[in-house]
C-alpha cells in the first residue's frame, strides 16, 4: 500500500475543491435558469425535476447510493418528465431534449456499472456534459421568434433616439468636417 505525500494530498484537495465549485456554480446558473423559465412558460415541470435532481446530488442522507442507482433515478426522474412532455403535446424539440437527459442518465449507469475503478470519457466530462443538455432543454422551452422581435424593437428605440440626438449629429458633422479638410 502507498501513501500519498502532504504535497500530493494538498494538490488533490486543491483540484477537487476547484471542480466543486465550478459545479456548484453551474447548478446555480441552471437553478436561475429555470426558474425564469418556469415564470415564463407558468409551467414548473421542468424545474421540479432539475431540483429533484440536484436535491438527489446533494443531500447527504443519500450518500449510500451508488453512482449506478444515483443515474438509474435521476433517468427514472428524467423519464417522468419525458412521458409528461410526451402527453402534453409539447414541442419536438422539447421532447427530444428530454430524451437525451434520459439516455444520458442511462448510459451514466451503464458506465458505472463497467467502468468502476477508471474514469471513462462520460464521468471526466460530465458536468460539461449535463450543463449542454439542460442548456439545450431550457433553449426548447423558450419562443425565439418572439425575443428576436422584443429586441429587434429594443435597438429600434435605442436607433431612434440616437439618430434625434442632435448634440450627436453636431458632433459627427464637425469630425466628418475636420477630416475633409
Amino acid at each position: 500500500m502507498e501513501f500519498l505525500s502532504i504535497q500530493e494530498v494538498l494538490t488533490l484537495w486543491e483540484l477537487q475543491s476547484e471542480s466543486v465549485e465550478t459545479a456548484q456554480s453551474a447548478s446555480s446558473i441552471l437553478i436561475i435558469l429555470y426558474a425564469l423559465v418556469t415564470i415564463k412558460i407558468k409551467n414548473g415541470c421542468f424545474f421540479t425535476a432539475f431540483f429533484l435532481d440536484e436535491l438527489l446530488g446533494n443531500v447527504s442522507a443519500l450518500d449510500a447510493l451508488s453512482d449506478y442507482q444515483y443515474s438509474l433515478v435521476t433517468a427514472t426522474i428524467y423519464c417522468f418528465l419525458y412521458w409528461y412532455a410526451e402527453n402534453n403535446n409539447m414541442k419536438f424539440k422539447t421532447i427530444i431534449a428530454c430524451g437525451i437527459i434520459v439516455l444520458f442518465n442511462a448510459g451514466m449507469s451503464i458506465d458505472a456499472i463497467v467502468s468502476k475503478e477508471a474514469y471513462s470519457f462520460l464521468y471526466e466530462n460530465y458536468l460539461f456534459i449535463v450543463v449542454s443538455i439542460h442548456l439545450y432543454l431550457i433553449s426548447t422551452l423558450l419562443e425565439w421568434k418572439r425575443i428576436r422581435r422584443y429586441m429587434g424593437e429594443v435597438f429600434r428605440v435605442f436607433r431612434g433616439g440616437i439618430r434625434a440626438n442632435y448634440n450627436l449629429a453636431f458632433f459627427c458633422y464637425t469630425i466628418g468636417k475636420k477630416k475633409a479638410t
